[in-house]
């Protein structure tokens, strides 16, 4: 299982509050990898909370045998993302694609290969 993930921090806050890119994110980027979604995404806004700094944008997609979750925090200007899936992808091409549409000036890429505890071994 491949899982990648992403840190970015001081990015833009207006793109971190724009739930249709968020949607527009989960809808294509995973598709452009090949990964098959399903179901349909689910955002959730998060505004008004005990903690203005946590405000923003929480949106899941399930994949056939994986997941890719998006979270942004307008205030604090700072996103994390991942993708996990069964089926190998372009790591490099989907860190492209996030920091085009959610560019910010530092970035942290981290990708793992994770085992299934079933089996014991890395699947493909």
């Amino acid at each position: 299982m491949q899982h990648f993930m992403i840190d970015g921090f001081r990015g833009y806050r207006s793109r971190f509050d724009d739930i249709k890119l968020v949607q527009e994110i989960l809808e294509e980027f995973p598709a452009q990898l090949g990964l098959q979604p399903v179901m349909p995404s689910f955002l959730l806004p998060y505004y008004n909370g005990v903690v203005p700094e946590d405000c923003g944008v929480s949106a899941f997609l399930f994949l056939r045998g994986g997941h890719m979750t998006i979270h942004t925090f307008s205030f604090r200007e700072c996103y994390f993302a991942d993708l996990l899936s069964l089926v190998p992808f372009d790591a490099r091409k989907l860190e492209l694609q996030l920091q085009t549409a959610l560019h910010c000036s530092t970035v942290t890429v981290r990708s793992a290969e994770r085992k299934d505890r079933v089996f014991g071994e890395v699947r493909t």
